[in-house]
């Protein structure tokens, strides 16, 4: 966290990731091990958008509570996801209602900052890239609303 607040920081979900993090009480967000080193970046009281990557849609919001950790208990369904953050759920949808990322196109700060318009989803691609605080106050706010 920085002394304005919390930083904001992508949370890659695939549809079954999701759900099966929601089923199971949404305290641990698991990533694959190449994620590692920049989860260890992250502090308690960042927070974590989630993005629901073939929907493109944001679907919630996490506290990370804890230290990042490797762990290969399997934790969901689709794999092991070692690289573990302790989180609390902020804000959470369904998929169906999430919040597309066009809805909000024209008012991130990430797309604004692309050198080519149509390469947006660079983004989107890694675990804890981080958002401008304008962005993620804005997703976080949006998700609110539903």
């Amino acid at each position: 966290m920085t002394e304005h607040g919390p930083r904001f920081f992508l949370a890659l979900f695939s549809e079954q990731s999701w759900q099966e993090f929601r089923i199971h009480g949404g305290t641990v967000y698991g990533t694959t091990k190449t994620k590692q080193t920049r989860a260890q970046k992250l502090e308690v009281g960042d927070l974590l958008i989630c993005y629901v990557s073939k929907r493109q849609v944001f679907a919630g919001v996490l506290r990370v509570t804890g230290p990042a950790r490797y762990d290969e208990t399997p934790l969901y369904g689709q794999g092991v996801f070692p690289v573990r953050l302790d989180v609390e759920i902020v804000t959470a949808v369904d998929s169906d209602d999430g919040v597309p990322v066009s809805d909000l196109r024209d008012q991130l700060a990430i797309f604004t900052r692309l050198k080519n318009p149509k390469s947006w989803a660079g983004f989107f691609l890694n675990s804890f890239n981080q958002f401008p605080d304008e962005d993620g106050k804005l997703v976080a706010a949006e998700l609110e609303k539903r």
